[in-house]
């Protein structure tokens, strides 16, 4: 009971709540599938990466900022694990906190739902404490779920073999925001998670947020003590980056699996010969075949403009469009009326007079 106690009572310190706290944040890089619509899981390619988030390989990097310790970073990587729950198959991440171990934490894929099923601490007089649920604790599902969402979930739980408590989770979808990170601005949904553990007369509940955008996960977390920015990740088995562009049509990968809906591994998705990236740039919609559409009404269809080089959006713009050629400067031509042209006129006489007195000199020289 005692070493319960501590436990329970050791989420309000530094490391503790990092460990707690790396419950939900790994949660929330699969619960991305809870802010996507039942149509664009449909429409899902082969080759994106998992809805969730779980693949071995997959890395997530944090840096942040806490009272009383300062700035810190964070590194999430998954792992398969077919061991500690056989014969259950569950994804394991591991969590570094400023370089060093942190804990792991469990998750089984279900048909539509990921489930919590474990997760590990470390505790300085007692070593390692690996709570396991007996249940798996839903955490992720589709389809969509639309802000003001509330749903609560509960299982038993054993803390190194010791049974007789009770873990529950609490989300809701509060709202949607623009957050800005240092490689990209995204919309994301700010969550609300109330973890509480419960059971042999010890109650405890933390509160948390974070901010979800789909197949990324957590971009950011705050809660009363610490608040924590993605800086860089690495999804579909490692495969995907901030920075990689698979198809070259100028859109990063990650956005073409999260805000775009497109397909990562085709320039043209929508197969309408105009690439994914110069739609986007002009305003039109890389899934829809809008080739023939004339966006700007100036006469000539969108695969015209974009095959003549000009502007979709500017009916000024267009093929063959007329450019007047500019009208040159007049030049200002010297006349004795102007005064200058006088001056000028004076000035080359005096040059005559001189040229001539010296060739005179120079004769009677002679």
């Amino acid at each position: 009971m005692e070493l319960i106690l501590k436990l329970i009572t050791a989420v309000r310190h530094k490391k503790a709540v990092s460990k707690l706290r790396g419950i939900l944040k790994v949660c929330s890089v699969v619960f991305s599938c809870l802010l996507l619509s039942s149509w664009f899981y449909t429409q899902a390619f082969a080759a994106d990466p998992d809805f969730f988030g779980q693949e071995a390989g997959n890395e997530f990097n944090y840096q942040g900022w806490e009272y009383g310790y300062g700035s810190y970073t964070l590194k999430e990587t998954v792992y398969l694990d077919t061991s500690t729950f056989a014969p259950t198959t569950t994804y394991k991440t591991v969590s570094k906190f400023d370089g060093e171990y942190d804990g792991e934490l469990w998750f089984e894929k279900g048909s539509g739902v990921l489930k919590l099923r474990g997760l590990r601490l470390w505790d300085e007089e007692d070593g390692w404490l690996t709570f396991k649920f007996s249940s798996g604790l839903p955490w992720a599902w589709y389809p969509v779920k639309q802000i003001g969402y509330n749903e609560s979930n509960s299982t038993t739980m054993t803390v190194n073999q010791i049974s007789g408590f009770n873990v529950s989770i609490d989300v809701t979808v509060l709202l949607k925001e623009s957050v800005a990170l240092g490689f990209d601005t995204l919309e994301a949904y700010k969550m609300k998670y109330i973890l509480t553990m419960s059971g042999n007369g010890l109650y405890e509940q933390v509160t948390l947020y974070q901010w979800q955008v789909s197949y990324i996960g957590t971009i950011k977390y705050t809660d009363d003590e610490c608040e924590e920015t993605l800086t860089s990740f690495n999804i579909g088995g490692g495969t995907i980056t901030q920075n990689t562009d698979t198809d070259g049509d100028g859109l990063k990968d990650y956005r073409e699996l999260a805000v775009y809906t497109t397909n990562r591994e085709s320039s043209d998705t929508d197969g309408d010969n105009m690439p994914d990236g110069w739609e986007v740039t002009y305003g039109l919609d890389p899934t829809a075949n809008d080739a023939s559409s004339d966006k700007d009404n100036d006469g000539y269809s969108n695969l015209q403009e974009y095959q003549s080089g000009t502007d979709p959006t500017d009916p000024e713009d267009y093929p063959g469009a007329f450019t007047p050629t500019p009208t040159p400067t007049p030049t200002t031509i010297p006349t004795v009326e102007n005064g200058f042209g006088i001056g000028l006129i004076a000035s080359i006489s005096v040059i005559s007079m001189l040229t001539i007195s010296v060739w005179i000199s120079k004769r009677r020289r002679k």
